[in-house]
């Protein structure tokens, strides 16, 4: 008898093993079906020759939070939004406004499309933040070291941090990258940006937008 309960109870954990490893890849397949059915890239233009703020979303990300929260975070400055898997349409809208000063910001899994792209266009690159980044980390070369990049890492402990987890967080980076920590949840980047990197933002912008004067004799 206690062993026909051994085995039941053996089946049952199975079974549940089972059930929740096909819910997982159900969620991951559904998220990626509507990521495959297409994004539209928005774009934010308030000075036709200022620098733009490039914002590169994570996969399942909510589009139309994304939409409304990076408009409330960059509504004075040029900004555009793309999805982590729409890299070409990046390069392809680069090629239209190749003379432009970047911010490139990446999280999730935008975050290796945001360093792709850095790492390609370091010359009109001059600010990279990744959110929480994971997956698998992209190559670049030395380029990036002269572009200032700031990393944040999260450090929440709910289901989105753990499922961040499970993709693979980025544990090695460069020297030259500033690391911070944030106890953020993994699917809250813009208050990651707000706590961590939006100072900097604001202070590039501001300094591009007024370079410092050149001295007499200069």
């Amino acid at each position: 008898m206690r062993k026909i309960t051994k085995i039941i109870k053996g089946h049952s954990i199975t079974a549940s093993l089972f059930a929740f490893c096909l819910i997982c890849i159900l969620f991951v397949l559904s998220l990626l079906l509507c990521e495959l059915r297409g994004i539209t890239p928005v774009f934010n233009e308030i000075d036709k020759k200022g620098p733009v703020i490039v914002f590169v979303a994570g996969l399942g990300e909510p589009w139309h939070e994304t939409l409304t929260m990076t408009a409330q975070l960059f509504k004075n400055w040029n900004y555009a939004v793309f999805s982590w898997n729409q890299k070409q349409n990046i390069m392809d809208w680069l090629k239209q406004n190749s003379r432009r000063r970047l911010i490139l910001i990446g999280h999730s899994l935008g975050a290796g499309t945001a360093v792709r792209v850095a790492n390609e266009n370091a010359s009109v690159t001059g600010l990279l933040i990744t959110l929480d980044p994971v997956g698998p980390m992209p190559s670049f070369s030395n380029a990036l070291s002269n572009i200032p990049w700031v990393n944040v890492r999260g450090c929440g402990r709910s289901w989105n941090d753990f499922v961040a987890g499970c993709g693979g967080r980025w544990k090695t980076l460069p020297n030259y990258c500033l690391n911070v920590r944030s106890m953020r949840d993994h699917n809250a980047p813009y208050h990651m940006l707000r706590d961590m990197g939006l100072l900097k933002v604001n202070a590039f912008l501001l300094k591009l937008q007024n370079p410092p004067k050149a001295k007499r004799g200069e």
